[in-house]
Protein backbone atom coordinates (compact mmCIF):
# COMPACT_ATOMS: atom_id res chain seq x y z
CA UNK A 1 0.00 0.00 0.00
CA UNK A 2 3.15 2.32 -0.07
CA UNK A 3 2.85 2.44 -3.83
CA UNK A 4 -0.93 4.06 -3.25
CA UNK A 5 0.31 6.09 -0.91
CA UNK A 6 3.09 7.78 -3.41
CA UNK A 7 0.18 7.91 -6.17
CA UNK A 8 1.56 5.03 -8.13
CA UNK A 9 -1.80 3.64 -8.48
CA UNK A 10 -0.51 0.77 -11.25
CA UNK A 11 2.20 -0.32 -9.00
CA UNK A 12 0.18 -0.92 -6.12
CA UNK A 13 -2.58 -2.47 -8.64
CA UNK A 14 0.11 -5.26 -9.64
CA UNK A 15 1.10 -5.91 -5.83
CA UNK A 16 -2.08 -5.92 -5.24
CA UNK A 17 -2.96 -8.74 -7.76
CA UNK A 18 0.12 -10.95 -6.77
CA UNK A 19 -1.21 -10.87 -3.05
CA UNK A 20 -4.59 -12.58 -4.11
CA UNK A 21 -2.81 -14.87 -6.26
CA UNK A 22 -0.59 -16.32 -3.60
CA UNK A 23 -3.54 -15.93 -0.89
CA UNK A 24 -5.75 -17.68 -3.52
CA UNK A 25 -7.22 -20.68 -1.65
CA UNK A 26 -4.63 -21.15 1.06
CA UNK A 27 -7.87 -22.86 3.17
CA UNK A 28 -8.43 -25.43 1.69
CA UNK A 29 -5.63 -27.75 2.92
CA UNK A 30 -4.63 -28.29 6.71
CA UNK A 31 -5.39 -25.72 8.93
CA UNK A 32 -2.58 -25.77 10.84
CA UNK A 33 -0.20 -24.95 7.89
CA UNK A 34 -2.42 -24.18 4.48
CA UNK A 35 0.37 -24.88 2.57
CA UNK A 36 2.69 -27.27 3.74
CA UNK A 37 4.78 -27.69 6.34
CA UNK A 38 7.26 -24.83 7.24
CA UNK A 39 5.14 -22.70 4.99
CA UNK A 40 3.16 -20.33 7.38
CA UNK A 41 1.19 -20.90 10.31
CA UNK A 42 -2.24 -20.34 9.96
CA UNK A 43 -2.63 -17.01 11.51
CA UNK A 44 -0.07 -15.19 9.17
CA UNK A 45 -2.05 -16.02 6.64
CA UNK A 46 -5.06 -15.15 8.56
CA UNK A 47 -3.22 -11.58 8.95
CA UNK A 48 -1.94 -11.75 5.33
CA UNK A 49 -5.73 -11.81 4.12
CA UNK A 50 -7.06 -9.21 6.26
CA UNK A 51 -4.45 -6.67 5.14
CA UNK A 52 -5.09 -8.10 1.54
CA UNK A 53 -8.92 -7.01 2.27
CA UNK A 54 -8.05 -3.77 3.65
CA UNK A 55 -5.90 -2.98 0.26
CA UNK A 56 -8.71 -4.01 -2.06
CA UNK A 57 -10.79 -1.31 -0.24
CA UNK A 58 -7.73 1.13 -0.41
CA UNK A 59 -7.41 0.75 -4.42
CA UNK A 60 -11.57 0.51 -4.79
CA UNK A 61 -11.80 3.91 -3.15
CA UNK A 62 -13.91 2.96 -0.06
CA UNK A 63 -14.45 5.38 2.03
CA UNK A 64 -14.67 3.00 5.21
CA UNK A 65 -10.92 2.32 4.38
CA UNK A 66 -8.39 2.89 6.63
CA UNK A 67 -6.32 5.71 5.85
Amino acid sequence: MAASRLGDAQSAQADWEKARAILAGPYDQDAYYPRGPRNGHWVDWTMARLLEREASKVLKGDASAPR
